[in-house]
């Protein structure tokens, strides 16, 4: 960047975010990798799963991942007895995924290892901040969406 090239708010903004999001990712993968084998990408999946998309068009489309990703994530869940597969009963050419017990207690195992890694940063901002950046990103997200 040249001296005199102020930076806009947008591009800021993409830039801080960007790299948060790498940080966040390059955290989070090898603690996950590590002890559960999972990256960040896998578990985000289960936990859609876990709450209620059943389907790996609505996932993809959920996660804005690629259709092929999904599926070679489903695929690895599945072979580690994390999810179920069955024939959707309205329709047979879709296949539905549920969460075994066994997804259940390690989405809920990773989640609080996300949580106790991600805390400290939170409480650095303080809770007026943190709700108001989350609110705010949440806001942001939905106005892109609707755009």
């Amino acid at each position: 960047m040249k001296p005199d090239e102020p930076q806009s708010l947008a591009f800021r903004f993409f830039v801080a975010y960007w790299r948060l999001g790498r940080r966040l990712k390059d955290h989070l993968d090898p603690l996950l990798i590590e002890r559960y084998g999972l990256e960040l990408k896998d578990y985000l999946v289960l936990g859609s799963i876990y709450r209620g998309y059943d389907y790996p068009t609505e996932l993809a489309e959920l996660l804005d991942m690629p259709k092929d990703m999904v599926s070679r994530i489903i695929h690895k869940l599945s072979r580690e007895g994390l999810l179920l597969r069955s024939i959707d009963d309205g329709d047979s050419r879709k296949t539905k995924l549920s969460i075994s017990d066994k997804g259940i207690e390690l989405r809920h195992k990773i989640r609080q290892d996300i949580q106790a890694s991600l805390e400290p940063g939170l409480e650095h901002l303080g809770h007026p901040q943190s709700e108001a950046l989350i609110s705010a990103l949440e806001h942001l997200s939905e106005h892109i969406a609707s755009s």
